[in-house]
């Protein structure tokens, strides 16, 4: 992981995702990108100002830090930008459904993750940031044909003695999908290949519901996990009636778990 691109905009949260990045940048021994991209009546000198406490606190942890400075439309900047320049990671806050500025890091979150190209981990205001990598991670199963692209991303960002729990929800007079089956299977041997420690749970689905959101939700709120992966695309699939929706519902998480959104590059 050579570069990570952390997308603020000077608000509170801002400063947890920035420690967030520190730490990952320490972890991986990564170079770090903050942006921001103008709008209204933003002032280029203003906004360069605001960034130097923040590249301050990167120099004092001996992280290599730049910035960039964008204009127009928010999520066609930031899109162009890692089209051309490839950060391993993108890092992004969301403050909740209400959405704030620039209509980004709200319920829109989930439209800036699917033009991207690149992995996006998205942290909630009540996220608290992990030092050494995420200790114990959730991949929920599903028939996505990119699905070991979300293990693959996952496991770079796992702690050394980290954990991958396999999360297989099952719902009664719904047929499992053998793709779904078979990435399992294949997950399993990639782990143990890598020699990463899993855990695999099934899970029956006892009310009704479309998606998978609400039984993925209720098994975070009772587990201690601090990162969950999901696919930035939708696999259309059986049961995937309102994949966006499923989608957005994780990332809003209440718990504030950070949510890794698998993703081409």
């Amino acid at each position: 992981m050579n570069n990570i691109l952390v997308l603020i905009d000077f608000t509170p949260v801002s400063e947890a995702i920035l420690d967030q990045a520190i730490k990952l940048g320490r972890f991986k021994g990564s170079s770090v990108t903050l942006s921001y991209v103008m709008h209204g009546s933003d002032k280029r000198e203003d906004i360069e100002a605001k960034f130097e406490p923040y590249l301050a606190k990167f120099g004092a942890q001996g992280l290599i830090c730049t910035v960039f400075i964008g204009e127009g439309n928010f999520k066609k900047a930031i899109a162009h930008y890692v089209t051309d320049n490839h950060p391993d990671l993108v890092l992004v806050a969301t403050h909740g459904k209400k959405g704030l500025k620039q209509n980004l890091f709200g319920s829109n979150i989930y439209d800036l993750v699917k033009i991207v190209p690149s992995a996006v981990l998205v942290l909630g205001e009540h996220t608290a940031p992990v030092e050494g990598g995420f200790k114990k991670a959730l991949l929920p199963a599903a028939p996505h044909a990119n699905y070991l692209l979300k293990v693959a991303q996952t496991c770079e960002i796992l702690s050394e003695t980290g954990e991958i729990v396999i999360l297989n929800i099952t719902k009664t007079g719904v047929e499992q999908d053998p793709i779904t089956v078979e990435n399992i299977s294949k997950t399993k041997a990639f782990l143990d290949e890598k020699g990463i420690k899993w855990n695999y749970v099934e899970q029956d689905s006892h009310s009704f519901s479309v998606g998978y959101s609400k039984e993925t939700l209720e098994y975070l709120s009772h587990e201690n996990i601090d990162l969950v992966a999901i696919m930035a695309e939708s696999s259309h699939a059986v049961g995937s009636l309102t994949p966006d929706m499923d989608k957005e519902n994780i990332l809003h998480n209440e718990k504030g778990v950070a949510v890794l959104c698998a993703n081409h590059e």
